[in-house]
């Protein structure tokens, strides 16, 4: 069995770039927490049974947008797979369905049968536009060739940036305009009379905005977990906003759907999608939302007549006509906490979200959850919503 990370020094003690994946933050990282987070993979994969090396190619994505889905949709497998063996279930994984091509990624063996169990994780630095990825290239860049003492940048992109833009000639100039800069001491800490700094970008039609702030007091050895912290931007668009999360859900889970294998080899499992987020906006009611909807109303236009209208956008609720949606998805297992478990084991907590319409229900209890919506039948067809644990909705 092949080991997730490999056995050298390490020396860099700084915070991952903006663009960089958490496996090769991890790999290169000599931080105590790093090292602890490396031991708990490696025990987790040392464990699972992985004969075409998939999940291991997926733990060790270094490059691309889509690295930390890859990395966090393995880290869930074998957080799942972990929670399941010390419960006693036998899991099959990795395995052909019928014999067709496709994999799910595990299947848990009960004494009424199989139950199939795709993973699926959403990761806010995977799901960044184009523009805040290719902005994030542009700060690494700056943070990684610009030296500068007593100040703090903020930047602000006006434009778009190509994909894999070269940056040498802003980075130079960016050093020049820091290179003549005051003593921080200088200059007043009022926003409006921060120093600034406004550059065109020579390779693509875009506008840089640089504000100087300077820093009281300059330490530059570790903080209290460790991190030497030598970037030099500060504030600017280093993230990817507010993003949609319920659309982010619902496209996971169409992605994750059972009509990826023949139907004939699905139909009579239950089939459950154990989703995860690594990121704030991934919480438990954005999921419930997604699933069930929300009643939102709608204007008419302008030469409609029926007036107001509700719109329910839930993946498992009805079609306009009536029909479920969703009938094959037995539901979704909420895994709550993944990015935490990284740093601290036994953080994450599993939630079920029962699909009402579906034809192969399965007893939640036996996938080890710590608390399951339960869906009261109202008179007027509607649902009644609420947690086990009483949890509030």
């Amino acid at each position: 069995m092949g080991h997730v990370f490999d056995d050298k020094k390490r020396t860099y003690q700084a915070p991952a770039d903006e663009t960089e994946s958490t496996y090769h933050w991890l790999d290169r990282s000599a931080l105590e927490m790093a090292a602890a987070a490396r031991d708990e993979l490696e025990r987790l994969y040392d464990q699972y049974p992985d004969p075409h090396r998939r999940l291991l190619a997926n733990l060790r994505a270094e490059e691309g947008r889509d690295a930390d889905n890859a990395f966090f949709g393995a880290f869930a497998s074998l957080v799942l797979y972990d929670r399941w063996v010390r419960r006693g279930y036998r899991i099959t994984v990795d395995e052909a369905i019928g014999g067709h091509e496709r994999r799910p990624d595990m299947q848990l063996m009960t004494d009424s049968g199989p139950i199939v169990v795709e993973v699926g994780v959403l990761c806010t630095k995977s799901d960044w536009a184009e523009r805040e990825w290719c902005n994030g290239q542009l700060v690494d860049a700056i943070n990684a060739g610009v030296r500068v003492e007593g100040w703090l940048l903020g930047i602000d992109i006006d434009g778009g940036l190509p994909d894999g833009c070269p940056h040498e000639e802003v980075v130079a100039a960016v050093q020049d305009a820091v290179d003549a800069l005051p003593s921080p001491r200088e200059v007043s800490s009022e926003y409006e009379n921060l120093p600034r700094c406004y550059l065109r970008h020579p390779r693509a039609d875009s506008s840089l905005e640089l504000t100087f702030f300077p820093l009281e007091d300059v330490d530059n050895g570790p903080d209290e977990l460790g991190f030497i912290d030598d970037r030099v931007i500060g504030v600017g668009p280093g993230n990817g906003g507010c993003p949609d999360t319920e659309r982010r859900v619902r496209n996971k889970l169409r992605s994750k759907h059972p009509a990826r294998y023949p139907p004939r080899y699905v139909d009579d499992k239950p089939y459950v999608i154990a989703l995860a987020g690594t990121d704030a906006f991934m919480q438990r009611k954005s999921v419930g939302r997604s699933l069930y909807g929300d009643e939102s109303l709608v204007l008419p236009s302008a030469d409609a007549t029926e007036g107001w209208r509700v719109l329910r956008k839930g993946l498992f609720g009805p079609s306009p006509d009536g029909a479920p949606k969703q009938s094959r998805i037995s539901g979704v297992l909420w895994v709550e906490h993944l990015g935490k478990e990284l740093w601290y084991p036994g953080s994450i907590r599993l939630a079920y979200f029962p699909n009402p319409f579906s034809k192969v229900p399965v007893d939640a209890s036996l996938l080890g959850i710590d608390d399951e919506l339960l869906l009261e039948p109202q008179a007027d067809g509607r649902y009644l919503l609420k947690w086990r644990s009483g949890e509030q909705w």
